[in-house]
């Protein structure tokens, strides 16, 4: 949204940088719907998340 608004090129680096870190961050699950926080004790594992009989 800033850089829309403001066509400050630093804040498309920024969002991109964020976006990049967040994609390719080695606790990012499959479907890439990231965790509020990925190194928290207890965080899900997909096996935890899949419903029993699964």
């Amino acid at each position: 949204m800033m850089y829309r608004e403001t066509k400050d090129r630093s804040y498309l680096d920024q969002a991109r940088h964020i976006a990049e870190y967040m994609l390719n961050h080695p606790n990012m699950p499959a479907d890439l719907i990231p965790y509020y926080d990925y190194d928290a004790p207890g965080s899900p594992t997909p096996s935890a998340m899949l419903p029993p009989g699964r």
